[in-house]
């Protein structure tokens, strides 16, 4: 397995932005979000400049409309799964897994997905994947989230079509007791 592992690294097409002389990214990640009634793919991107801010969502986009273009492999697809069997199996044995990461997957697509999860990824070809960038990332909908330390002084939400200040409002709270008791 340790070999395995050594022999594969994932290696996604955002990693670009964490690549060269001056990167936009510190670091890039993703992940599925599965709900019932949808699910969403979560892209993370850390970065060491608020003035790269403005350059990374089009980048990403950028990336994300290419791949349609890309010409996927079988060996493309193994640098995915072999990790993702690997780690399944090492952490088979830990029953928090189970509780905490697989659960809201058994919750809602069932045991029976939860069994064939891998035969039925080992099944996806090359072209499926070109079929699936074409469709979700020729024109990707997205929503643009930006967290940036905040200065004693102000307080700032950037918009990453357009960065505005938006003047510090007082806040003020209710705080009652309902019928039943609850605060």
């Amino acid at each position: 397995v340790a070999n395995t592992l050594a022999a594969v690294t994932v290696i996604s097409p955002l990693a670009v932005l964490t690549k060269g002389k001056d990167p936009l990214a510190i670091s890039v990640s993703a992940y599925m979000d599965i709900k019932k009634e949808f699910s969403t793919l979560k892209l993370a991107v850390v970065t060491d400049s608020a003035e790269k801010v403005q350059k990374i969502l089009p980048r990403t986009l950028e990336i994300l409309r290419r791949l349609k273009q890309k010409k996927f492999s079988r060996a493309d697809l193994d640098r995915v799964l072999i990790p993702k069997k690997t780690s399944e199996y090492l952490l088979a044995e830990r029953p928090h897994y189970y509780w905490m990461m697989k659960a809201p997957v058994l919750a809602l697509a069932g045991w029976e997905f939860m069994e064939t999860e891998f035969d039925k990824l080992s099944e996806v070809k090359p072209r499926d994947l070109q079929e699936v960038a074409g469709k979700y990332f020729s024109e990707p909908v997205y929503v643009g989230t930006v967290v940036m330390p905040l200065s004693d002084k102000e307080l700032s939400f950037t918009n990453v079509s357009q960065a505005e200040q938006v003047e510090e409002k007082e806040v003020s709270y209710l705080k009652k007791t309902l019928s039943n008791g609850l605060t």
